[in-house]
């Protein structure tokens, strides 16, 4: 009887030991994979984000340039700023002079910025390749278009760049000067 009952006891410390060292590296390999996937999708999120500001910026450029009231020539900006008239706080102005003097530029830094009579308002998108993008404005057309390349990360060799490309016609427009 003594024999049945050593053959019934159950596991050996050291297999006890062997399945908790499989188990270990088994959930040690599931925990890496699972702070991949949870890194992966926080920078999906944030490129996502970024390229929406991005987007959204380009579409508020267009709105405003669409009611400018007056669009300022281009004059050596390297086609990377517009200037123009808008009655933002719509006190009822339609001619040039009247309201807000906007000015819309891509910096040095990538960076879209917006300001208002001369005052930095805000920086509405980054990540943009100076270079490679440009607002141009057609007077003969009376329309500015407006693109935009952005490169989430400028010192990755293999840049992933996304395109924004946009193209208004300018209502109620009166070139200074013209």
């Amino acid at each position: 009887m003594s024999e049945r009952l050593r053959s019934e006891r159950g596991f050996t410390l050291v297999e006890t030991m062997m399945t908790g060292l499989v188990a270990l590296i088994i959930l040690g390999g599931l925990t890496g994979w699972i702070h991949a996937v949870a890194n992966t999708n926080r920078e999906t999120e944030y490129q996502r984000l970024e390229l929406d500001s991005v987007r959204d910026a380009k579409s508020q450029l267009m709105r405003e340039v669409r009611f400018a009231s007056a669009i300022y020539p281009l004059e050596a900006q390297d086609d990377r700023e517009i200037v123009f008239w808008l009655d933002e706080d719509d006190s009822g102005g339609t001619a040039p002079g009247d309201g807000e003097l906007i000015t819309w530029r891509i910096d040095d830094a990538g960076r879209l910025v917006r300001t208002v009579d001369d005052t930095l308002t805000a920086t509405r998108a980054e990540g943009i390749v100076p270079g490679a993008s440009s607002i141009t404005y057609d007077a003969s057309a009376g329309t500015v278009t407006i693109h935009l390349v952005v490169d989430r990360d400028p010192e990755d060799p293999d840049p992933s760049q996304h395109q924004f490309t946009g193209s208004v016609t300018v209502r109620n427009v009166v070139v200074p000067g013209a």
